[in-house]
């Protein structure tokens, strides 16, 4: 049976609360010490409570509290308990992020789980390492073999690169905040113990004959991470925060592996099994090609790259510029010939093919469609578009990936509808270009660490949807029909918004017979907020007008921007029920602050997605931001006469603490007086005896 130990449950709960303060040491301590004599299970089913809650801060001090009470914690916290806290940790991982004030911290979340990810798989697989990620002083004899060596170093490096994609770009934009800098000080010195421990093994695999082209790779992936570790430590040396609570350690000079004949004699005498059988290493690692299915996935890549190939030939026209997308395209087919020539990471090469593929629709622009008439290729083309589809399908199915097939799938059926199209002047079809965004993959040495960077980077890319190619007299009569059905849609909505806002005024204006001064400003405000929804609704009017899309893929990870401006109001109108009814059901001030910030920050973030479908000089535009400063104003009023009664309440209860406190004080000093005049009269009475023995004695 297991006991609850209250203490580390307390401890753990005060490490992760919402204060905007790193965890105490002594929280921390308390967890530490309780690790050695059975706390570890109350620690991990308190912990996943607050690392599965909604609020961002209890989730990053929830990872820092587990990240160094690993490092300093009994060796239980890494047995089975971690094992049955790793989907917490995969839930967290694959949480999606929301577009808000809280973004940019979110991501710094979401890599930071994901190190605690890979740290987990790497102490699972290899459980012989300290909770430091430390080398054991006696290792076993297995782990001096290539191919377990191999394994180790594989995990370490991914785990280094993993972890230098945050300390650094905290330290650099969130100086000042000693809650969110608590982090790189557990990543810093697990960065210096990977350090070393690559060192170690890296040393054992150079003195293995064997092996020095896998050595090689290694060694200078280790180079490019060690001139990231001297930007990183260069940086925290430089922080005053983290310089207060750790001494940034110096990183050992970059070592060179000379190692003789006789150095790798002593080495294979003293662990004879260090070389695997039929120099297995070798084979699996720079060669990759031993199975079927390796080889089908070169076949298919070198096929693809000789279709790839011809149509650059027939669709690309002359005197293109670099910054062009058929010019990236074309580097990135270049740079994966390259790699198919000379396989050395078999999951670099597939994500290479990947990229390539669903960049190919950057060839489905206007000026190639009209270079191709021009030329008279167009039933060539046509061929060698089939041809790509039945060899997409057949990558898709050998990689089971789908990211982007569906939308290559449909440019290709259009641009073959245009040139099928025989009777009709193709040269009247303008569809819209596509933008020039196509972001090319790190193709050489591609590392965990560069798909890392590239992902996050991937995130914020917007790009616009490839219109459909259909003839202008189809377009107009189905622009015309659409546009109808969005107008009575839009209208519908916001004319549904503005009822519900007046049931707000309404209801608060009848609640409010008492007179109060919050419910009446808010009351107030609604006819400012009715204004600033009938002009949301007014842009969005005019998006549809002009034809332009909603953005869906800027916020595609935040469920209240599936529609764009009309789910962003349905939000603010949700809000503003919600601090109503607070209102009305007399809740405490601080839920009523809450809904206010919830609310003025939704108002932001529709001004901020009109921005991104309106020009900048639009007049509705304009309108909409004066509306907002006007409403904003409104609710900060409510917010500021919020704090100044809250303000007001705790000096009245300062003043009536200082009178019950000047009370106690007189009662203390009213007693002191009385014993004080008491003492007084015994002394009296003791001086008058005194006095009359000495008058008796005089009289006889």
């Amino acid at each position: 049976m297991q006991f609850v130990d209250y203490k580390v449950k307390l401890a753990t709960r005060k490490a992760c609360n919402t204060s905007n303060c790193p965890p105490k040491p002594k929280h921390l301590r308390t967890i530490v010490v309780k690790s050695f004599s059975g706390g570890v299970p109350s620690f991990y089913s308190e912990l996943t409570k607050w690392i599965l809650s909604f609020n961002p801060l209890q989730q990053y001090k929830s990872l820092v509290t587990l990240h160094r009470v690993l490092r300093d914690g009994s060796s239980q916290l890494l047995g089975g308990y971690l094992d049955a806290f790793l989907p917490t940790i995969n839930r967290l991982v694959n949480t999606p992020q929301q577009l808000n004030a809280y973004y940019a911290f979110q991501q710094i979340i979401k890599h930071y789980s994901k190190y605690i990810q890979i740290r987990f798989v790497f102490q699972q697989k290899h459980r012989i390492f300290t909770g430091s990620l430390l080398v054991p002083h006696e290792l076993p004899e297995e782990y001096y073999s290539d191919q377990k060596t191999l394994s180790v170093l594989s995990y370490m490096m991914d785990l280094m690169d993993y972890l230098l994609v945050i300390p650094l770009p905290i330290i650099q934009n969130y100086i000042g905040d000693n809650c969110k800098m608590d982090c790189t000080i557990p990543l810093i010195l697990d960065s210096y113990n990977l350090v070393k421990d690559i060192t170690f093994f890296l040393t054992n695999l150079a003195h293995i004959e064997q092996n020095q082209s896998v050595f090689t790779f290694l060694y200078d992936r280790f180079t490019k991470t060690y001139s990231k570790l001297n930007q990183l430590y260069s940086a925290a040396k430089n922080n005053g925060y983290i310089v207060s609570l750790i001494e940034v350690p110096n990183l050992p000079p970059l070592p060179t592996f000379n190692v003789n004949e006789e150095e790798r004699k002593l080495y294979l005498k003293k662990h004879p099994h260090s070389i695997t059988k039929n120099n297995h290493l070798q084979k699996t690692f720079l060669h990759p090609n031993n199975n079927n299915n390796t080889k089908e996935i070169l076949e298919l890549g070198k096929h693809f790259s000789q279709q790839l190939s011809k149509l650059f030939d027939l669709l690309i026209p002359p005197q293109l510029s670099s910054e062009d997308p058929e010019s990236k395209l074309e580097t990135m087919a270049s740079c994966l010939m390259q790699e198919l020539q000379n396989p050395s990471n078999l999951n670099d090469i597939k994500i290479h093919i990947w990229k390539t593929l669903i960049g190919t629709k950057y060839l489905l622009q206007q000026r190639n469609l009209d270079y191709v008439d021009a030329n008279n290729n167009g039933e060539k083309v046509i061929n060698e578009l089939y041809d790509l589809q039945s060899t997409a399908d057949k990558i898709k199915a050998s990689f089971q990936m789908n990211e982007g097939y569906e939308e290559l799938q449909k440019y290709i059926e259009e641009f073959v509808s245009i040139l099928s199209s025989s009777s009709t002047n193709t040269s009247e079809t303008t569809p819209t270009n596509q933008d020039n965004d196509l972001v090319l993959f790190d193709y050489i040495g591609d590392s965990s660490h560069d798909k890392v960077i590239q992902t996050s980077q991937d995130e914020f890319i917007d790009e616009t949807s490839f219109n459909s190619f259909i003839l202008p007299n189809l377009q107009n009569q189905e622009n015309s029909s659409n546009e109808e059905e969005e107008f009575s849609i839009v209208l519908n909505q916001i004319n549904d918004q503005i009822n519900k806002i007046e049931d707000v005024r309404d209801a608060l204006k009848n609640c409010n017979t008492n007179g109060n001064e919050t419910i009446k400003r808010f009351g107030d405000s609604t006819q400012g907020l009715i204004e600033f929804i009938q002009i949301a609704g007014e842009c969005e009017k005019e998006r549809i007008r002009e034809g332009k899309e909603k953005n869906k893929q800027t916020y595609s990870n935040n469920e209240v921007w599936s529609e764009g401006l009309l789910s962003c109001a349905k939000k603010i109108v949700e809000w503003a029920q919600y601090i109503s009814s607070a209102l009305m059901n007399g809740e405490s001030d601080e839920r009523i602050l809450a809904g206010l910030k919830q609310f003025k920050s939704h108002c932001s973030q529709l001004l901020t997605a009109a921005r991104v479908s309106m020009e900048d000089q639009s007049p509705l535009l304009q309108r909409l931001e004066k509306s907002l400063c006007s409403l904003m104003s409104q609710i900060q009023k409510i917010i500021q006469n919020i704090l100044s009664r809250e303000q007001e309440q705790r000096q009245d209860i300062k003043e009536q603490n200082k009178t019950q406190d000047n009370g106690i004080e007189s009662k203390k000093e009213l007693m002191e007086s009385q014993v004080r005049v008491l003492q007084l009269q015994k002394e009296l009475e003791k001086a008058q005896n005194h006095l009359y023995s000495l008058r008796k004695e005089e009289y006889n």
